[in-house]
Parts: structure tokens; sequence; C-alpha cells
């Protein structure tokens, strides 16, 4: 159990985050992108 458990498009959140740290882990995304980011995600999935 996480904390996507319930979202209408888990599988689509959890894809897009990963993506997005894999390109900060690459230094191709700042912290503060991706975390707005994901933020929207979030948000997007909870419509």
């Amino acid at each position: 159990i996480n904390e996507f458990i319930g979202l209408p498009n888990a599988s689509s959140v959890m894809t897009s985050m990963t993506n997005d740290l894999v390109k900060y882990l690459d230094g191709d995304m700042e912290t503060d992108t991706m975390l707005t980011n994901w933020q929207k995600y979030l948000e997007e999935a909870g419509k």
C-alpha cells in the first residue's frame, strides 16, 4: 500500500513522477521544477 492507492490514474502519476526523478538525477531538471510538477500530477489526479 502506498500514497497512490485510490488515485484514478495512479499508474500515470507514478510514471510521470519517476520520469521527472530520472531527469533530476541526471541533472536535467531542477528540484523546484520536479516538485512543482509532482504537485501538479497529484492535484490533477485528485480531480
